[in-house]
């Protein structure tokens, strides 16, 4: 079963690659895949800090299937908005940081013994 360590350098690496190469696509350079990757490392175990692992079934709604389709169709919409001011694309970082960090955890933990409940 993954711990923090492992919740959190799954998610930089995911987070941290897909801003880089979402930038670089855009023709940018900014600090947002920096800052991004440091916030996906900090939201890498939110799941468990909202539901925590204290025994074995502790895996409910905030570990659970339909919500794990419910953040992707945000990190979907996120991801395809297109915003015009330095402030909208510092939020879209954050949105995009925050929802694909959980993403990576629940998809870990599905891929557990346990899985993850439907609801």
């Amino acid at each position: 079963m993954p711990n923090a360590v492992a919740h959190q350098l799954a998610a930089a690496v995911a987070v941290g690659s897909g801003l880089a190469m979402d930038e670089a696509a855009h023709g940018e350079k900014s600090p947002r895949p920096v800052v991004g990757t440091l916030v996906a490392v900090a939201a890498g175990t939110l799941p468990d800090v909202l539901e925590p692992a204290v025994n074995p079934h502790h895996r409910r709604f905030f570990h659970s299937v339909a919500l794990l389709a419910v953040i992707g169709a945000g990190v979907y919409q996120a991801y395809k908005w297109e915003p015009r001011s330095n402030r909208d694309q510092w939020v879209r970082t954050a949105l995009l940081a925050v929802g694909g960090a959980y993403l990576v955890h629940l998809v870990m933990a599905g891929c557990t013994p346990r899985s993850l409940p439907l609801v």
